[in-house]
């Protein structure tokens, strides 16, 4: 089947821990990639016939920390859509059926799996300190987002945390634009969400298997307490924020200030979490035709069936490619 737009063709390259390179399109039964919001890395979950493939059976040919690059063409554009590591392997031999599932993650899974020690006195800008962690873990950086001057950063504990709650966050929480961390190849990318200059417009129903929208009140925040230094056992509150408690009711979270902040920083920082958590969140849902290109954080233009003309967000991915379809689901919010 010649590959085209409507029907995009996928291929898989395994490289051994030896260095043995291994096309293994033949042998997949079916791919599936997913880049979940709440997951820094990116999963692609391949299944692979075990048959005798180059003289060894599959299931003793992979094993973790092999190579996986995943290429897709659209009959304009071949280029490589993932890269990453075997994590796990799973192997079902039945009477009809011996199948391989191989999982695999991008070099971000080392980061969202680890835990890490460091200190950055006051004065290091966002991407200062990312790059230095990048630095130490032997990860390119390409930093497309804006950055920020950071109080004194004390890191002990996840990594993954540290880049975003101590990091991206203080930043998306002070100029009021959203990020999206993600891997290129071997690089990590911050960028700013919805920067793609080429955007998908999903317009024709056609193509579209469904939508799905509503809104939520889950983790809306209409009141913060910021609070100050422990005294006694107990932590005074020294200023209250609040957005619509009267018609959302009272969601209240409490916010810490260390030494270093000053009072009037703590609460623009309180004022832009009610600003971005204080009222119900729209949230989208569209199962279309795949676009191998598209990836989380990018801006899509969406008009099918409930979701009308909207500028979007992709936050969440997922795609299933098997051998008779090609479909991916996307999950949106509003920038």
């Amino acid at each position: 089947m010649t590959p085209s737009k409507e029907n995009p063709d996928y291929s898989v390259v395994l490289t051994t821990l030896d260095g043995a390179q291994y096309e293994i399109t033949p042998i997949l039964v079916s791919l599936d990639y997913a880049h979940q919001k709440e997951q820094l890395a990116a999963c692609v979950t391949l299944t692979l016939m075990n048959i005798n493939y180059g003289g060894r059976w599959v299931n003793t040919m992979v094993e973790p920390r092999q190579r996986v690059f995943v290429y897709a063409n659209d009959g304009e554009r071949h280029e490589e859509v993932f890269r990453g590591f075997v994590w796990s392997t799973s192997y079902l031999s039945a009477t009809s059926d011996r199948e391989l599932t191989v999982k695999c993650y991008d070099n971000l899974i080392y980061w969202q799996e680890s835990e890490d020690t460091a200190f950055f006195p006051a004065g290091w800008s966002t991407e200062s300190v990312i790059s230095s962690l990048c630095d130490k873990w032997g990860v390119p950086l390409s930093f497309r987002y804006r950055s920020i001057t950071h109080e004194k950063l004390a890191l002990n504990g996840a990594l993954a945390d540290f880049v975003t709650d101590d990091l991206l966050d203080k930043v998306k929480k002070q100029t009021g634009e959203k990020y999206a961390l993600l891997m290129e190849g071997d690089t990590a990318v911050v960028r700013t969400a919805g920067d793609n200059a080429l955007y998908y417009k999903i317009i024709q129903a056609s193509n579209a298997i469904h939508t799905r929208s509503g809104q939520t009140m889950d983790d809306m925040i209409t009141r913060v307490l910021v609070l100050g230094a422990d005294k006694n056992g107990q932590a005074p509150v020294e200023a209250t924020v609040s957005g619509d408690t009267d018609k959302y009711g009272t969601l209240q979270k409490l916010q810490h200030r260390d030494g270093d902040t000053t009072l009037a920083a703590a609460k623009e920082e309180a004022q832009s979490t009610i600003d971005d958590h204080g009222s119900p969140r729209w949230e989208y849902e569209l199962q279309c035709s795949d676009i191998p290109w598209l990836r989380k954080g990018d801006r899509v233009y969406v008009s099918v069936g409930g979701i009308y003309q909207k500028n979007l967000i992709v936050w969440s991915i997922d795609r299933h490619i098997g051998n008779e379809s090609r479909s991916m689901t996307l999950t949106m919010e509003d920038p």
